[in-house]
């Protein structure tokens, strides 16, 4: 009679974690695609309705309340808007800010020389060495084949 009862405590506790596990997987999986709808889908959705994503992104808080109402009562509106705001929210604020900072550090690490030609000597000739698209001459004594002269 003890192994039975040990046994079925045994399953019980199986079945409970594989239920917690099943569902930490189902939530592991709607914040994914919500990612994935965050990332792809919200910026094609702006472009085409013509507004910013960030306003597609509060659009979609209604209805991600009404399906969790729908699924879920009252909790289940609150698991849509936590949803939202973990899978949704978040990172476009997070996201916004590391891209400034990303901007910024780019931004400043591209420095600017002015490099002044230095002035032709008595006997150099002055000749440009670059035509307007930007392509070298070739050199004067050359016929100018290619670019190395062969």
């Amino acid at each position: 009679m003890r192994g039975l009862v040990a046994a079925l405590i045994v399953v019980g506790l199986l079945v409970a974690v594989v239920a917690a596990l099943t569902g930490l997987l189902l939530i592991l999986a709607l914040v994914i695609g919500l990612a994935v709808l965050n990332v792809i889908y919200l910026p094609r959705i702006a472009t085409r309705f013509r507004l910013p994503a960030g306003w597609v992104a509060l659009i979609l808080i209604p209805f991600m309340i009404l399906t969790g109402v729908v699924l879920g009562g009252v909790q289940g509106a609150v698991w849509g808007a936590g949803i939202w705001l973990v899978a949704i929210g978040l990172p476009r604020a997070l996201g916004r800010g590391l891209v400034r900072r990303t901007r910024r550090r780019i931004e400043t690490r591209l420095d600017v020389y002015d490099v002044r030609p230095r002035p032709a000597a008595a006997g150099e000739s002055t000749r440009p060495t670059g035509d307007r698209g930007g392509r070298p001459l070739p050199p004067v004594d050359d016929r100018g084949r290619d670019e190395f002269g062969l």
